[in-house]
């Protein structure tokens, strides 16, 4: 609905979102089913999607049910892909002693270390 009705006006007030309506309206108008089903797997466009099919042609019964097929897909995929990482990290831990949690944790702060001093060097060398 806000692409139905302010769509005009916020590409207006927020022109930094007119090059990613304008590839969502490029994308509607050749695959509108599966765009419409996918908006919410594609970066940068979650929020310039909906709105850019708003402003277009598609009826609102159309897009609310493609959105909410779309909405049940995504969120079936994300609760599963963490409830997968999560089991699949309960077997790793398992077979994981404390020695090799201790080498894993003064890698972890090893590496932060050298992280924080390879920025703080490019800092330096922008100024």
């Amino acid at each position: 609905m806000i692409g139905r009705r302010y769509g005009i006006t916020l590409l207006a007030r927020y022109p930094s979102l007119q090059p990613r309506a304008d590839r969502v309206n490029d994308l509607l108008e050749r695959h509108h089913l599966p765009l419409i089903l996918s908006i919410r797997f594609l970066y940068g466009l979650r929020i310039a999607g909906p709105i850019a099919i708003g402003m277009s042609s598609v009826s609102w019964p159309r897009f609310f049910l493609l959105n909410g097929l779309g909405a049940l897909l995504w969120a079936t995929l994300i609760a599963s892909v963490g409830y997968g990482a999560g089991h699949a990290l309960i077997h790793l831990l398992k077979a994981v002693d404390a020695d090799e949690l201790w080498g894993l944790s003064i890698l972890l702060i090893l590496g932060l270390v050298w992280w924080l001093v390879e920025r703080r060097r490019g800092a330096k060398n922008k100024t």
